[in-house]
Order: structure tokens, then C-alpha cells, then sequence
């Protein structure tokens, strides 16, 4: 539902949950300064607002209505979205709303609050570092995707840390795209009129990110680090039009144990330690990683190239993948948070399929053939033990 330009209402009406669930998501283009100012805005909220001026304030107004709230940055594609929660009984909807009124509309940017917040936006960018294998993944990314929106860490940038927040909340509030979700039982007229009331956010413009596709060539990176097993990204071209059968093939390539890669390069040839495949759906592109002895790097590398090229997965295959990608899918329906992310991924996707129609696609799959356009590795980073620097 469109309550104004580029303000969106969506409506999941269901008596399976207790409680009702609300997400409000402001989307931008993922660029550093919105991925900065997304984390660092984000715990914000809850830092104090004019009619709650402290944290302790704010959570003892969410226990006086049973409510529970928090807050999250997620990247999704080419977007960095922040994303407001709140989770409420039914009895205690019109001061669910008007709470987040007040922490969304009111906000208080105190000089130690502010200070708080740099400094947890910079030791998630401090510990995504320390972290090697997500550190070696998302290196792979930036070098395949430079200067592209899905190239940005999500987590922001350190250069960005010193931004004027309160100045960069007002360029969120009037730039971004928002997607509100509501999940529980409640009508939608009632919804939208809560909306209307206490969410009044006016119309606005929204520039969708510019990403034109570079081809570029086979290009290889690598930094030394103090690490003893070697962490190798590779990353794949994989161009596809059905989603569906691209995520069945990437369950089979390098989904978990029993995956083609993780039989081959790790339990015949022993040459890593482990090795998974991992499907971007904005992007059509795969991203491999393992864990490997430094010596054994490029038969790694031509191992997977390998399997790209002889990959042609059995009729058995393609049934226990599917079997695991519907079961897995069916959980979505089980939690709101899944179900309000799920739709948020849909419409970043502009997919507007339910879940029950996806899942009917996956089943009707028989076949694997002409999946993809193409399988072609072109960035490869590996982190590498500092002993052979």
C-alpha cells in the first residue's frame, strides 16, 4: 500500500503470533557516507527523544506498554537500510505507535550519546578486521565491485566516523525510501490510519543507485596477515534468470557437507580446511571461500575452476537441495522478523511473488540445464599467514 511517494505500507495479517511486529526501514543507496551514517544513527534512537530523554526513560516507557524495540543496519544489494523494530500486544497498538512517533520525529543528539555511537560503529568496523574470514570476504567484494554501491562495507568507514549525525539524520529522513511492516493480528485499514496518525512521513524522492556493469578482466589480490591457516575468496560471474534454480545449483555446488566442492576439494583432494559457496541474488554472483595451507592456493583455485566447468548436478541432487532449500524457506513464516525481512528483500528485488509462490516454483524444478549464462571466476583475495611475506 502507498501511503505518499516513496513511503510504502505492507500488511501481513495472521493470528499465528501473540504478540503484533512492526519494522519501519529507511532505504538508501549503499554509499559510505550512508553506511557511516546508518550505524551510526542508529543507536541513536535510542538514546534519548524529547518526550523520553534518556535510555532509561525510553525503556521504561517500552515495559510500561510490554513492548520491546531495537534497532539494525542491514545491506542488501545496492542499499544500506536502517531498520526500527518494534514488537507489541495487540491492547498496547496506538502507544507502540506513538512511541516510535516520538523516538523517530524527536530525537535528542546529546554530545556523550553521539560519542557512544562512534564508538560502536567503529568497533564493528575494528571487529569485522579481526574477524579474518568475514574480513577476506568482504575485501573479495570491494576489489570485484569497486566503486559500485554492493562493493561498500555495510558497516561503514572510518572516515566517515566524525559526520555531523543530527545533520545526517535530517538528509535520512528526507532521502530515503520507507518500507513499513506490520505483521500480527490487525486489519489494514486500522493500520494505515495508525500510520497516517503517528508515521506521517511526507512524500519524497528517491535516486535509485547508479550501477552500470563493468566487465572487468581476471584480477587477483592478496594481503599478509597474522593468520595460520590462509583464507582465499574467489569470486564468480553467474549470470542467471530464474533465482530459483541459481540458489538450487549453489546448494549443490557448495551449500554445506555433501556439497560438489566440499566432497571434492576438501574430503578427496584434502586441499583446505573448509570450503562453502554463498549465492548474492542482487548481483548474480558467487562468492567461494575456504581455509587452505598457503602452498596449496592456486590448486584450489583450479579445483573450483574445475568444478564450474564439469558442473552438471544429478537428478538426486537436485531433489535433496530442493528438499533443503524449502524447509529451510518454510521457517521464514515462523518468526515476524523473517517474514517482514523476507518481503523487504522481495521488493528490493521487485519480485512481488509470496513465499508460498516461490516455494511452488522451487518444487516444479526438474532440471538444472542452462542455469546459468555463464561460470567464470574473475577476482580472487586471499589473506595470507605473515611467514611468507
Amino acid at each position: 500500500m502507498n501511503i505518499c511517494d516513496n513511503v510504502n505500507l505492507s500488511v501481513f495479517k495472521t493470528d499465528k503470533f501473540n504478540s503484533i511486529s512492526m519494522s519501519i526501514s529507511f532505504v538508501l543507496p549503499a554509499l559510505e557516507y550512508t553506511t557511516t551514517g546508518n550505524n551510526l544513527l542508529a543507536g541513536m534512537f535510542f538514546e534519548g527523544c524529547e518526550k523520553y530523554k534518556t535510555p532509561k526513560k525510553i525503556y521504561t516507557r517500552l515495559e510500561e506498554i510490554g513492548a520491546e524495540a531495537h534497532s539494525s543496519v542491514v545491506k542488501k544489494g545496492d542499499y544500506s537500510i536502517l531498520v526500527l523494530y518494534c514488537k507489541f500486544r495487540a491492547e498496547y497498538t496506538k502507544d507502540a505507535f506513538e512511541f516510535m512517533k516520538n523516538i523517530i520525529f524527536e530525537p535528542m543528539f546529546y554530545s556523550e550519546a553521539v560519542k557512544n555511537q562512534v564508538k560502536a560503529t567503529k568497533d564493528r568496523i575494528d571487529a569485522e578486521k579481526n574477524d579474518k574470514r568475514t574480513y577476506a570476504r568482504e575485501k573479495l567484494i570491494s576489489y570485484a565491485f569497486k566503486n559500485r554501491p554492493f562493493g561498500v562495507d555495510g558497516n561503514g568507514c572510518e572516515r566517515f566516523l566524525n559526520m555531523d549525525i543530527k545533520e545526517y539524520y535530517y538528509y535520512l529522513m528526507e532521502n530515503s525510501k520507507i518500507e513499513i511492516m506490520v505483521v500480527g493480528n490487525i486489519n489494514e485499514k486500522q493500520t494505515e490510519d495508525l500510520c497516517k496518525k503517528y508515521l506521517n512521513f511526507g512524500p519524497r524522492g528517491f535516486e535509485y543507485p547508479e550501477d552500470e556493469k563493468e566487465e572487468t578482466p581476471y584480477q587477483s589480490y592478496s594481503e599478509k596477515a597474522d593468520v595460520d591457516q590462509s583464507k582465499l575468496c574467489i569470486g564468480i560471474n553467474a549470470e542467471f534468470d530464474s533465482w530459483e534454480k541459481a540458489v538450487i545449483a549453489n546448494c549443490i555446488l557448495g551449500g554445506g557437507a555433501g556439497s560438489v566442492l566440499f566432497s571434492d576439494v576438501r574430503e578427496k583432494q584434502g586441499l583446505c580446511y573448509y570450503i562453502v559457496s554463498s549465492l548474492y541474488r542482487y548481483k548474480e554472483y558467487i562468492v567461494v571461500e575456504s581455509a587452505i595451507n598457503y602452498e596449496e592456493k592456486d590448486n584450489v583455485i583450479n579445483s573450483v575452476k574445475e568444478a564450474l566447468e564439469k558442473f552438471s548436478p544429478t537428478s538426486e541432487e537436485i531433489a535433496r537441495a530442493k528438499r533443503y532449500i524449502v524447509s529451510s524457506l518454510k521457517t521464514t513464516g515462523d518468526s515476524q522478523t523473517r517474514i517482514m525481512d523476507f518481503n523487504i528483500g522481495q521488493i528490493l528485488a521487485e519480485d512481488n511473488r509470496s513465499l508460498d509462490e516461490i516455494l511452488k516454483s522451487i518444487n516444479e524444478i526438474d532440471s538444472l540445464e542452462n542455469t546459468f549464462k555463464r561460470l567464470e571466476i574473475n577476482t580472487v583475495f586471499s589473506l595470507e599467514s605473515e611467514k611468507y611475506a
